[in-house]
């Protein structure tokens, strides 16, 4: 199965999980890690224009985007 990821899934699912608007949220993805039938992401995530931020993982897998932590 090949899986990939869009941008808009995972600001969706970023701002569903920390309750940032979707045209605010910033993220970068640090590291990805792709299995037999999942991506796993890691990655930062702040509110645009603001210092700081928090750490997030996700998980894509045949669902689609799912942010299963952020914090």
């Amino acid at each position: 199965m090949l899986l990939d990821w869009r941008k808009s899934d995972l600001i969706a699912a970023l701002s569903e999980k920390t309750g940032i608007p979707e045209d605010e949220i910033h993220f970068s993805v640090g590291e990805q890690i792709k299995k037999e039938d999942k991506i796993l992401l890691r990655g930062g995530v702040s509110r645009e224009g603001e210092m700081g931020g928090a750490a997030f993982f996700a998980v894509v897998d045949e669902n689609g985007v799912k942010v299963t932590y952020a914090g």
